[in-house]
Parts: structure tokens; sequence; C-alpha cells
């Protein structure tokens, strides 16, 4: 759910397959920018992640949404280096 009002994305688990030893990242690619990570997804309760500045309103719309697959913690140089398991854009409600 995009919270338009406090700039956040709130995330609620759902169950994902990974590969062994991998964990899921959610990116954030803002139209014509490079992937910026939003941190590891929720596996256990929802969770409010904040927005980058930049993209807090309208912008947020045509950003693209990705999950990785990573290794535990996450990419180690910030630039996702597992294979795209999910992606996808916000839907206006």
């Amino acid at each position: 759910t995009l919270d338009h009002a406090n700039g956040v994305l709130i995330l609620t688990p759902v169950a994902m397959k990974m590969p062994a030893g991998r964990e899921p990242e959610l990116w954030i690619i803002p139209e014509g920018q490079k992937a910026i990570s939003l941190g590891m997804l929720p596996t256990d309760a929802p969770r409010a992640i904040p927005l980058p500045k930049d993209l807090k309103g309208a912008g947020a719309y045509t950003a693209l949404l990705a999950v990785t697959d990573e290794p535990p913690g996450g990419a180690p140089t910030g630039v996702a280096t597992g294979s795209v398991r999910a992606a996808g854009k916000f839907a206006k409600a």
C-alpha cells in the first residue's frame, strides 16, 4: 500500500520462494534512473518503508518496483546481484 500522506510504502509479507541461501530485497526504479534499494522484504509482519524524498507524491506512480533474490543481509554493493523474482508498478485506486 502506498501511503502518500506519510511518504511510505506499507508492505505485508506474502509467501515467496527463494533459492537456498537467498533473501528477497525490494528495489524501486524511478523512471529513467538507477534502482534504489528499499531494503529486505519483511517475512514476519507488515512494515512501513520510507520512500526516497524525490519519489514522494505522484512520482512514485511512474516508478517500477522489483524484488530480487540476494545474499543474506542484501546486495553487498547496493546494486542488485540476484535474479528478478517479481516486478510491477503501483496501481492507482
